[in-house]
C-alpha cells in the first residue's frame, strides 16, 4: 500500500467510495457555498446556500463514473445507466453515513 490512504483498489468499493465522498464534500462544501452566494447576490436571488444533498449526488455521479472510466467498465450504454443508478445509490449511502455519524457525534457531546 506504501503509505496510500485512497487506491483505484480502494475505490471499487462501497465504504471507499462513501469515504471518498464524504472527505470531498466536507472539505469543498463552504467553497461551493461561497460562489454560490457570490452568484445569487449577482442574479440578485435570495439564497443562503447550495443544497448539500445536491452536492453529495454531484460528488457521488462524478467520482462513481471517474472510477469506472478508470477501471475500462463502461463499454456499452447499459454500463453508463447502471452508473448513474449507482451513483445514486452512492450519495443515499453517503448521505446516511453522515447523519449517523453527527448523531453519533451529538450523543457523546
Amino acid at each position: 500500500m506504501d503509505g496510500q490512504f485512497f487506491t483505484l483498489d480502494i475505490l471499487t468499493t462501497l465504504a471507499g467510495l462513501v469515504a471518498c465522498v464524504l472527505l470531498i464534500v466536507q472539505f469543498s462544501k463552504n467553497p461551493v457555498d461561497w460562489i454560490y452566494n457570490k452568484i445569487c447576490k449577482l442574479f440578485k436571488i435570495q439564497a443562503d446556500k447550495f443544497p448539500t444533498q445536491i452536492w453529495v449526488v454531484i460528488v457521488s455521479e462524478f467520482l462513481f463514473f471517474s472510477v469506472m472510466f478508470f477501471t475500462g467498465e463502461l463499454n456499452s450504454l447499459v454500463d453508463y445507466f447502471l452508473t448513474s443508478i449507482n451513483g445514486l445509490v452512492l450519495s443515499a449511502a453517503g448521505c446516511k453515513s453522515f447523519e449517523a455519524m453527527t448523531k453519533s457525534n451529538e450523543q457523546t457531546e
